[in-house]
């Protein structure tokens, strides 16, 4: 499939721009200066971190380990999911009429 260089596509022949020079600092030729809290206390605050406890943990130590959740167990899940334990309630043989009536091959776990 040959490419067509038309001047429908005129991006075809531009070279890409480097990142930084996509998004220019602006420039400024006045500085910031602080505005002390007494002249506006409703402004907000840098806060600093405090420690609450301490025991409180350190702040690397926020991140989580996820994936331990599931320890599949056949038994359990029979138990609570299986075909007796559907008939055992109202709502559980509605649920084995709806799945009968659509045609499903297992009725229940």
């Amino acid at each position: 499939m040959a490419l067509l260089r038309s001047a429908a596509t005129p991006w075809l022949h531009r070279t890409v721009a480097p990142i930084a020079s996509l998004f220019p600092v602006p420039r400024a030729s006045w500085t910031l200066t602080p505005v002390s809290s007494a002249i506006s206390p409703f402004l907000p605050q840098p806060r600093l971190p405090v420690a609450s406890s301490p025991f409180a943990a350190p702040s690397f130590a926020r991140s989580t380990c996820y994936g331990t959740e599931y320890h599949p167990s056949t038994l359990k899940r029979k138990r609570k999911f299986g075909f007796l334990s559907r008939l055992k309630t109202r709502n559980g043989r509605k649920l084995l009429l709806r799945r009968m009536l659509r045609g499903r091959k297992d009725l229940a776990k």
